[in-house]
């Protein structure tokens, strides 16, 4: 009775089919609502081909991104980057070259795997793994982030790409208590090809200016590892 009154407040009970697609949502909140009731079919698209697969009624497999559409056909490169072809798929960008479209093939820059009955399963986007020297594959948010995550850290820059283990440039907003602790603790959260093996403080701040942030401060890898890489290199000696 609870169930349905609060459904019916939130007026889903009066709903057939709730699709989502225009970013990624957690499993758990998927089957949180399964729980209540209430299937959540995950669809997925890009800006150049807007519709691509969906989870169907009947056949909504959680946490996949669903089966293809018609006349759409999807494979996974051996790196696991997912190719789409099909109607959907745009010609092209208007007055600009691009490597990514070609004959109406589309090279999503997304990771996933493709299961025995077509649903596939994201993993994240191809530029925010790295690949270290042993061939494991690192999502460069998640370490990222947990290293974020410690008091007094304003940003962490993941190095590793054809690397024999991963190292991090860190750059502190204050004090950092036993900092070399914290990332410990961070590493027992994490795969062992994930942990950070050596890290180095950097004291100037990441700036728009130098060209290592972009004007809405998200940060550009590949000028920060050039601007620094001495020290990085330092770190695999």
């Amino acid at each position: 009775m609870l169930r349905k009154a609060v459904l019916k407040k939130a007026g889903i009970d009066r709903c057939r089919q709730l699709i989502v697609g225009s970013a990624p949502v957690s499993e758990t909140l998927l089957r949180n609502f399964r729980a209540l009731g209430i299937e959540i079919h995950n669809a997925y698209g890009q800006t150049e081909a807007p519709l691509i697969t969906i989870n169907r009624l009947g056949d909504n497999v959680i946490p996949t991104i669903g089966t293809a559409l018609p006349e759409t056909e999807i494979t996974a490169e051996p790196d696991g980057e997912l190719i789409v072809k099909g109607p959907q798929v745009t010609l092209g960008y208007y007055g600009l070259k691009t490597d990514n479209i070609r004959d109406g093939v589309l090279r999503t820059g997304d990771l996933g795997t493709i299961d025995e009955g077509g649903h596939i399963t994201l993993f994240g986007r191809k530029k925010d793994f790295i690949i270290t020297a042993y061939g494991k594959n690192i999502s460069i948010p998640k370490v990222e982030q947990r290293i974020k995550d410690i008091a007094g850290v304003s940003e962490a820059v993941l190095i590793g790409e054809n690397r024999p283990y991963c190292t991090a440039l860190i750059w502190l907003e204050g004090p950092a208590p036993d900092l070399a602790r914290q990332i410990e603790a961070v590493n027992g959260g994490l795969s062992h090809p994930e942990q950070i093996r050596k890290y180095t403080v950097i004291e100037t701040p990441l700036s728009i200016k130098a060209g290592e942030l972009t004007p809405n401060l998200k940060v550009k890898r590949a000028n920060v590892q050039a601007r620094y890489a001495a020290e990085i290199e330092a770190m695999y000696r």
